[in-house]
């Protein structure tokens, strides 16, 4: 492998460690809910992971750049892991008869594109850019359910809407601790104006989680618990007055150690019933 290529496979790698925990998180806990962990079930992991991958990589590729042999490094990268990820879904499809698992990979194509549409439009580091990319992260959830149950179900959306929620708030608490630093070591009111957006987002998510739990019952009657660490996480973030700021490396280690606990608690919920 010569350097154009390893620059090229370098730069179109994702080194987002946030977004592979929860890529693995969510598969993990899918596969869980779903009962059962086979070939179908490495073959779906597989397409998950290159699908991951085809993404970063077409967005390097299609990125404006003068290094014309990266670009076309990348794209050629974007266009292999592509066809791992598209030979997965055709087994999936046509071998083990999983028609359903169209659905999502429609609807990750779609979330892939507007993706790319915000990086090309320098948003992807926006709120609403970020919430995108975890769309489409938390499809495994959902997607690993289906292959380990074998049929869709009212469970499934539910299984995806839970993780959809959890993962999101992350956005506005990372947010307001790394962007709002100053903040966080200030008076009350001058952390609540800078913080109100992850109070709210983290209140407002565990109203829908218990309603989705009681009166629609989509998801089973013990998953608002699997949202009550980082509710309380994002109100205690507000409320405490920092007195140095927090590294970014401790921040991503609180936020791996919240993530198991999430998935050790909405997997006992679903355990449970």
């Amino acid at each position: 492998m010569d350097s154009e290529w390893r620059r090229a496979l370098s730069s179109s790698f994702p080194k987002q460690h946030g977004a592979w925990s929860i890529l693995i998180a969510c598969f993990i806990l899918g596969t869980f809910v779903g009962g059962s962990f086979g070939l179908n079930g490495i073959v779906l992991l597989i397409s998950v992971i290159f699908g991951y991958m085809a993404r970063h990589a077409w967005n390097v590729g299609l990125r404006p750049s003068k290094d014309g042999r990266l670009r076309t490094g990348a794209l050629g990268l974007s266009a292999f892991y592509s066809l791992i990820a598209l030979g997965g879904g055709a087994y999936l499809v046509f071998v083990a008869g999983l028609w359903d698992i169209l659905q999502f990979a429609l609807l990750a194509l779609i979330i892939g594109v507007l993706t790319l549409i915000l990086s090309k439009q320098k948003k992807e580091f926006t709120a609403g850019g970020e919430i995108a990319g975890m769309m489409g992260l938390t499809l495994a959830a959902p997607a690993a359910e289906l292959v380990g149950s074998g049929e869709l179900s009212i469970q499934t959306g539910g299984l995806y809407v839970l993780c959809l929620l959890f993962f999101s708030g992350s956005v506005y608490h990372v947010r307001y601790l790394v962007r709002s630093k100053k903040a966080t070591q200030g008076p009350v009111g001058e952390r609540m104006r800078h913080g109100y957006p992850s109070i709210l987002y983290h209140l407002v998510a565990l109203a829908m989680v218990v309603v989705g739990s009681t009166a629609i019952g989509v998801l089973p009657p013990f998953a608002p618990v699997a949202l009550i660490p980082v509710t309380i996480k994002a109100l205690w973030a507000v409320a405490h007055r920092f007195e140095k700021t927090l590294q970014v490396r401790q921040i991503g280690y609180n936020e791996v150690a919240h993530t198991v606990t999430f998935m050790i608690i909405a997997g006992l919920a679903y355990y449970l019933g």
